[in-house]
């Protein structure tokens, strides 16, 4: 274990990694099959919609067990988002908890507050820049 996850081991706080993706809804249109002498006709609608996924991944230190908790939005990810997602999961854990974040401008932006609020919720290990194989939330997040 890493330096910073042995310290919240030691003292019983569940580590949370967090990520978040976005996913595009438009239906990939490709070559399709169809009977000889008949034009194979495909419908798609031309909207843009989107979808974006806000996940944690939770290791707790005494369980041998995953927490997976996520909330999905059809928006960008904003960093009222990340403070309510925070809150929510806060709640749910009711422990200190050790923040493992990506450099992403909304997670810089919401541990500010939230930690001048309560700096008893949390503390907060950020990720190297340019480093997602380092989140192990990342590949989850791909997958939801």
């Amino acid at each position: 274990m890493a330096p910073n996850q042995k310290k919240g081991y030691e003292r019983g706080w569940s580590i949370v990694w967090i990520d978040e993706s976005g996913f595009m809804l438009q239906p990939v249109v490709r070559r399709t099959w169809a009977l000889k002498g008949r034009t194979p006709i495909q419908s798609s609608w031309g909207r843009r919609d989107r979808l974006s996924i806000i996940s944690a991944l939770t290791p707790p230190p005494r369980r041998r067990r995953l927490g997976l908790y996520f909330q999905a939005h059809v928006h960008n990810i904003r960093f009222d988002d990340v403070i309510a997602f925070l809150t929510v999961l806060h709640r749910h854990l009711r422990r200190k908890f050790l923040l493992v974040l990506d450099r992403y401008s909304a997670h810089r932006k919401a541990v500010r507050p939230l930690h001048a609020r309560h700096p008893d919720w949390f503390e907060v290990e950020w990720l190297p820049a340019y480093a997602p194989e380092l989140n192990p939330v990342e590949i989850l997040t791909r997958c939801l």
